[in-house]
């Protein structure tokens, strides 16, 4: 499985839900394919898809940590861009409905600054997890068939997580993923093919 967000455990890279089984480098993942923000006026580039997060963004003082639900009646009108943005990356429509599917997340605060995401179709089952260390650079299988690697990056901005992607095929395209949290909700955003294809998932908190 991939779920998009991370490489490759499981071969589930989640996105939203990273191949959502565990978002470690790919050299820690072993048989298990497992399916996952900065100043004023700052801003990162991945290839040619840009985030900008300004200061009035960002939080210091947000717990993160807690329990977060994907609800319908929630959902912005980009959502329905989510499915567009993952066949961008390759995706076919299996993994493309797992990542749709996992509609639960537990998010905790680890040690040095890490953060784990764990997501599932419910509390009690978990089917990825996320492991988000910021400032790390990690290598991650591409989502399409045949593709090659992206070199990825977790960056944290108080209550804002940002991830970029840059494909080492240029078969493949470069993607950004944006996670902030707010004393109700996390946000998720992606971008890609150039800042063209956007898509946004809110998961509320319980």
């Amino acid at each position: 499985m991939k779920y998009i967000g991370s490489g490759k455990h499981v071969e589930c890279q989640v996105l939203l839900y990273t191949k959502l089984n565990s978002i470690l480098p790919v050299k820690e993942v072993h048989d298990y394919h497992h399916f996952y923000y900065t100043s004023c006026c700052s801003l990162f580039k991945t290839n040619s898809d840009t985030v900008v997060v300004t200061m009035s963004s960002i939080n210091n003082n947000i717990e993160i940590s807690g329990k977060y639900k994907f609800l319908w009646h929630s959902q912005s009108d980009s959502y329905t861009n989510y499915k567009v943005f993952m066949a961008k990356l390759g995706m076919g429509d299996d993994l493309a409905y797992l990542n749709q599917c996992l509609s639960h997340v537990q998010v905790e605060y680890a040690m040095q600054d890490t953060v784990v995401l764990k997501f599932g179709k419910d509390w009690d089952t978990v089917q990825c997890t996320e492991v988000v260390k910021p400032g790390q650079m990690v290598e991650e299988v591409s989502f399409r068939p045949g593709g090659g690697m992206y070199s990825c990056v977790w960056y944290r901005y108080g209550n804002m997580l940002v991830k970029q992607a840059r494909p080492s095929d240029k078969r493949d395209t470069a993607y950004t993923i944006t996670r902030e949290f707010t004393e109700s909700k996390m946000v998720t955003s992606f971008s890609t093919d150039k800042n063209t294809v956007k898509a946004e998932v809110i998961h509320t908190r319980m």
